[in-house]
């Protein structure tokens, strides 16, 4: 299998997975327990698997849908954009699975939720690992 079938067929796990579990879940008896907290309009970051208190929301980082950012060693006509999938719940409502493109926003229980940036930059010799990203969110 190519490289680039390898990375379709993993990405399409993560959307499915995003999808999955929220369906397969008793999410009111088993919530998400957050790693940290974030206060309104404060940045945090989180890797894969992590979750954060923000606003009233928790927010947990599923993984990487998309990502064709420009590596930074290669002069490209654009420069790109990530994907990610991030699940929100609150209070004892079922947590939603939600898109997120870089730099955009989505409501979400009354909150906008923004992805700010993702780290690392691509690489050109290997597809990067959905454990060694990490994403900037912020909750409002």
């Amino acid at each position: 299998m190519s490289p680039e079938r390898s990375r379709l067929v993993g990405l399409a796990c993560v959307v499915a997975l995003a999808v999955a579990l929220p369906l397969g879940c008793d999410s009111a008896s088993s919530p998400v327990a957050p790693a940290m907290e974030a206060g309104c309009g404060e940045r945090f970051d989180l890797r894969v698997g992590q979750a954060v208190a923000a606003c009233g929301l928790v927010v947990s980082f599923v993984g990487v849908l998309e990502d064709s950012r420009c590596p930074p060693t290669v002069l490209c006509f654009r420069g790109g954009s990530a994907t990610v999938v991030v699940t929100v719940q609150r209070d004892d409502l079922p947590p939603a699975s939600l898109p997120l493109r870089q730099w955009g926003e989505v409501d979400s229980s009354g909150r906008r939720i923004r992805f700010a940036d993702l780290v690392p930059p691509t690489r050109v010799d290997r597809p990067l690992l959905q454990s060694e990203y990490v994403a900037t969110f912020q909750v409002r």
